[in-house]
């Protein structure tokens, strides 16, 4: 049985102390936005190469997605594009995405990321290897699903696929006036976005496949003509080695109006 967590954010005027005030989305047609952050849903993952040695590639086995629109191959990627061996695998349903060109040094942390039309993305599998070969200690991941279940209301479901108790550090949802790019989804530029809500004030414990969820629920919950941009920015940390953390952030773009918090300050 999973184990659930659910918070949730009522985004509609209370009161003064709480409210959350909701505008109009900016005018960003819906094809546009999409196209801006090279697909409907982005994933980028910070992983550190604890392996205790230098790694020169990086295997990831991504449960449920068929198909990539975009990979992320930029500086903080010292492997750059993904390898021939890529690919989806329909006998697993699972999609390969390899890295072979480059090396991680020992204690670098490196960036990796993907645009895809999928709502879901988990990692069944995570390898550093060296000369071809498996090394070292694995990077660990975190799964995410952006389950709209109504153009207003939208569930971040958190998941530990590891197979030890991990500790959810951190875990916001931040708005951006604009879809970010892929080369822009990362925790430099999150850390200055507007921030919707702060969904934890306290560290979580998430036992293997345990599960942290919260609601976002926009009124008016009419579906609107353009898209706005959400991102959720958590972290994620093994309790069997706290220094082998992952910080993902991740986007999807809704059909809901803008949420503006004039008192927030980050």
């Amino acid at each position: 049985m999973k184990h659930t967590f659910v918070h949730t954010l009522l985004c509609a005027i209370m009161a003064a102390s709480t409210a959350v005030f909701i505008n109009e989305a900016p005018g960003v047609q819906a094809a546009a936005a999409a196209t801006a952050a090279g697909g409907r849903y982005c994933y980028a993952w910070d992983f550190i190469n604890t392996s205790g040695g230098d790694a020169t590639g990086l295997r990831l086995t991504l449960a449920g997605v068929s198909q990539i629109d975009a990979v992320y191959g930029g500086a903080a990627n010292p492997f750059g594009a993904a390898d021939a061996t890529s690919g989806f695998n329909a006998a697993t349903n699972s999609y390969a995405l390899n890295f072979s060109s480059g090396t991680a040094f020992s204690g670098d942390t490196i960036q990796t990321g993907l645009c895809t039309a999928s709502a879901s993305l988990s990692l069944s599998s995570a390898s550093w290897t060296a000369s071809g070969q498996t090394v070292g200690d694995p990077p660990r991941y975190l799964g995410i699903h952006f389950n709209w279940q109504t153009p207003g209301h939208l569930r971040v479901e958190l998941t530990n696929p590891l197979a030890v108790t991990a500790t959810l550090s951190a875990l916001n949802v931040l708005q951006p006036e604009q879809p970010l790019s892929l080369d822009d989804l990362n925790a430099t530029v999150a850390a200055q976005l507007p921030l919707v809500t702060e969904a934890i004030s306290v560290p979580v414990d998430l036992p293997p496949q345990g599960m942290y969820a919260i609601d976002l629920l926009f009124s008016p919950t009419e579906q609107r003509t353009v898209d706005q941009a959400l991102v959720v920015d958590a972290s994620l940390s093994p309790q069997d080695n706290p220094d082998n953390s992952v910080h993902l952030v991740a986007q999807t773009l809704g059909q809901v109006r803008k949420v503006n918090l004039p008192l927030t300050v980050r």
